[in-house]
């Protein structure tokens, strides 16, 4: 089995940057979807992925505030947008992330 490793940032809004808290390992990373934005007369593509990890008690603090966390996959920084715990029963986690540039 392969595993994907992907760094877990938390913000911190003392010094408004975010922060590495713990290097994590997806069990499995599928693209959630692509679109592209028209802001400015300026095309934008948005890379959607979902991230499956096994089930910690970190990535249950995500679930309940996912604006203060983001995931770094491949040198870039996907926002968390999306969190399913497949009928509450803490095995997976699968998180959907938004790469904005």
């Amino acid at each position: 089995m392969s595993y994907f490793p992907l760094m877990l940032q938390q913000f911190d809004p003392e010094t408004e940057t975010w922060k590495d808290c713990k290097l994590l390992h997806a069990v499995k990373v599928n693209r959630a979807s692509g679109r592209e934005t028209f802001d400015a007369d300026a095309e934008q593509y948005h890379l959607a992925l979902v991230f499956r990890f096994a089930w910690t008690h970190l990535i249950e603090r995500v679930r309940f505030d996912p604006q203060h966390w983001q995931l770094v996959y491949e040198g870039r920084s996907f926002n968390i947008v999306g969190f399913d715990d497949y009928m509450e029963q803490h095995r997976f986690a699968d998180i959907t992330g938004v790469c904005y540039g």
